[in-house]
């Protein structure tokens, strides 16, 4: 899972940094609010962290010049004020919620639970799968797919290196193979084992979402 980090103090954002990353998330860290909003266009993340106060833009602008790209990906403001008309603020340009420094890491780990399940997320490359919702995006646009390929597509991507026996979709040959070649198209390494049987091969930044805490 891919989180944005934006917050300017050098030793908190080290050790939030350093805590997530052992949490088995992929920090990238902004230290002022243009590097963050910089990184969002550029790339599709699965959660934003954003700090209130921050040198060139600050968090509540940052947000609003985010949510005006039609990005919807969830947030939490983390920051030292806890005053209602910030609270109040912040969720209102956008924000799912909000947490103050210093906060214990279980209850951000916990806030981090209830706004992704990353255990129904499957990242394949610049694919996003989610198990539950069936909903398939790639770089952050949802693709749309007819019920016979939404099938073929869940057997090949929840069963990454393990062969596929296509023929009890009871779908033709030639089908398959078009829609096979459409999947490849959108990134998935589909390798041809025998007649009716295809394999989805791993791809080299596949990753799990996050690790399982140790109890």
């Amino acid at each position: 899972m891919d989180i944005l980090l934006a917050e300017d103090d050098l030793i908190f954002g080290e050790s939030l940094k350093n805590f997530l990353e052992t949490e088995g998330f992929k920090i990238y860290w902004a230290k002022d609010g243009q590097i963050a909003l910089d990184n969002a266009k550029l790339k599709q993340f699965d959660l934003y962290l954003f700090d209130i106060n921050m040198p060139m833009i600050d968090g509540f602008e940052l947000l609003k010049k985010i949510r005006s790209y039609a990005d919807k990906t969830p947030t939490i403001f983390i920051t030292a004020k806890d005053d209602t008309k910030s609270v109040v603020e912040g969720l209102k340009i956008g924000a799912e919620d909000y947490i103050k420094k210093p906060f214990d890491t279980d209850e951000l780990l916990a806030r981090i639970d209830k706004l992704v399940d990353r255990n129904t997320t499957i990242r394949y490359d610049k694919i996003l799968f989610d198990t539950t919702t069936k909903v398939l995006k790639i770089d952050g646009m949802t693709i749309h797919l007819s019920p016979n390929e939404h099938k073929l597509f869940v057997m090949l991507i929840t069963n990454i290196d393990t062969p596929i026996d296509t023929t009890q979709l009871n779908i033709a040959k030639s089908t398959i193979a078009l829609y096979v070649s459409k999947f490849r198209k959108l990134g998935l390494r589909i390798c041809f084992v025998k007649t009716g049987i295809y394999m989805c091969e791993s791809f080299n930044s596949l990753i799990p979402v996050r690790k399982k805490r140790k109890k």
